[in-house]
């Protein structure tokens, strides 16, 4: 299986998939159930990962006291608990506000802005997050903002108008790949290969996920002698380095089957997408 995509079809084969000794490669999800699964090899990032990378730019950024917004399912939980472990781990106060729907928006925003909390990192989708900005411009309570990618915050502050996106005093959000317009090899690479083969085709983050995703699998067949399932998983587990145009390279082991796990941080300013460099 290669790029199956989204969280609930990947919960659903990857149950299946010691029953049938099939590997999964790439699969398009951050659920943390995928990165201890001695079937799946994962490419991108987790979403705990992006998470504990969020909350350290908080930390980073001076809060001492953030709350996390997160959906009630596997995606939302998963942030919660990363983001749980992180500001233990920093020493900073953690509010963590689970939602169902849209409706409990207001009333969290209203606790929020009561307690004061100086930064909110927010898991939700892109119809909650608006309600909760816009609940928040109601109470006249601006916080600094963290976004998991899948939020669209800047999306999300266009509806608002920039005078009122312009009170919030930081705004971060993350990708699991860089845009376009930076100087990685791997974007080098799709461009060449998409003038190449596409040239009536513009650079788009979807095909570059596609892409490089393809590219490193076909890097990963080319030092793999036999292709039945077994050989395939059991060479995956022998790749060493390999270099993905990413800046961080893929490893695998027989332990080990993650390969990514670097997140893309980005400040959103005027909104543009400014990248964080480390």
């Amino acid at each position: 299986l290669f790029a199956v995509f989204g969280t609930p079809p990947n919960a659903i084969t990857s149950m299946r998939l010691d029953v049938l000794k099939v590997p999964n490669f790439f699969p398009v999800s951050g659920a943390s159930f995928l990165y201890d699964n001695p079937y799946v090899f994962t490419f991108q990032a987790s979403y705990m990962s992006e998470t504990a990378g969020m909350i350290s730019r908080a930390v980073k950024d001076g809060h001492r006291s953030i709350a996390v917004v997160y959906l009630a399912n596997p995606y939302g939980w998963d942030c919660k608990v990363a983001s749980s472990k992180e500001a233990r781990r920093l020493g900073v106060k953690l509010f963590p506000f689970s939602v169902k729907k849209v409706q409990q928006i207001p009333q969290i925003a209203k606790e929020i802005a009561k307690r004061k909390i100086e930064a909110v990192y927010t898991a939700i989708p892109n119809s909650f997050l608006t309600v909760l900005l816009e609940s928040m411009r109601n109470f006249g309570y601006y916080p600094a903002l963290y976004a998991e990618f899948y939020c669209r915050v800047a999306d999300a502050l266009a509806t608002l108008g920039g005078e009122t996106a312009s009170k919030f005093p930081t705004v971060v959000t993350g990708r699991f790949l860089p845009k376009l317009d930076e100087h990685y090899p791997a974007i080098a690479w799709y461009k060449a290969a998409l003038a190449r083969f596409m040239p009536d085709e513009s650079p788009d983050p979807s095909t570059f996920h596609g892409y490089i995703m393809a590219r490193t699998l076909v890097d990963i067949l080319k030092r793999i002698t036999a292709y039945d399932p077994q050989s395939i998983r059991k060479g995956a587990e022998n790749i060493k380095n390999l270099d993905v145009g990413l800046g961080e390279k893929i490893s695998y082991s027989p332990k080990d089957h993650v390969g990514l796990t670097q997140v893309f941080l980005y400040r959103v300013i005027n909104g543009a997408l400014v990248p964080i460099k480390k």
